[in-house]
């Protein structure tokens, strides 16, 4: 029979796994939306075309899948972007009187780093020793399951968005797909 904390540890790789699925999901995603900007000068030609058409609804239809075209492409690259960056900090996030003071199980709290630390290693010194750090994890059962449930919550919290981002990206390139090609078709059958 699985424990508690088995299930939670299941469960957390389980969700980390999903985030780095994610993450590379909406790498790809932004790479196929760019690749579209290297024939720009097609795109802008088959749609200029469409616009100047002298039939007025052609021209019309056009503009109005232009338009639908260029903001799904926006749409789509803002919402593959903020899936791929930092959902600020999920421990804001989630309302409990009970969450745990600090956590054991990412103690980023050892470390404060500050903004010239993106650009030079330098030494720094943790917030606490090592000694007071390892005493701190000696942890009772209930502890160690209530950090790791809490840990469990802020990467669900994750996840989540980035889910609901990936649906966002993937409904917007779809749009984006079709708006396209029906402009393409206009061009190429009344072209």
């Amino acid at each position: 029979m699985c424990s508690v904390s088995d299930f939670l540890l299941a469960s957390l790789e389980d969700l980390r796994a999903t985030n780095h699925l994610l993450d590379s999901k909406a790498s790809f995603l932004l790479v196929a939306i760019f690749l579209p900007l290297t024939q720009l000068s097609r795109i802008y030609s088959v749609i200029h075309r469409g616009i100047s058409a002298e039939a007025n609804w052609h021209s019309i239809t056009t503009c109005i899948f232009a338009v639908i075209f260029a903001l799904s492409w926006l749409l789509a690259f803002f919402s593959a972007l903020r899936g791929l960056l930092a959902s600020g900090n999920p421990r804001q996030n989630i309302r409990d009187d009970s969450k745990p003071e600090q956590s054991y199980y990412f103690p980023s709290h050892l470390f404060r780093f500050s903004w010239i630390d993106l650009w030079i290693n330098r030494q720094i010194t943790p917030q606490s020793q090592f000694k007071e750090h390892y005493n701190a994890l000696a942890l009772d059962d209930f502890t160690i399951k209530k950090q790791l449930a809490w840990e469990q919550m802020k990467l669900m919290y994750i996840v989540g968005l980035k889910l609901r981002r990936s649906k966002a990206t993937y409904w917007f390139t779809m749009i984006w797909i079709a708006s396209g090609g029906v402009i393409w078709l206009m061009d190429l059958v009344l072209g």
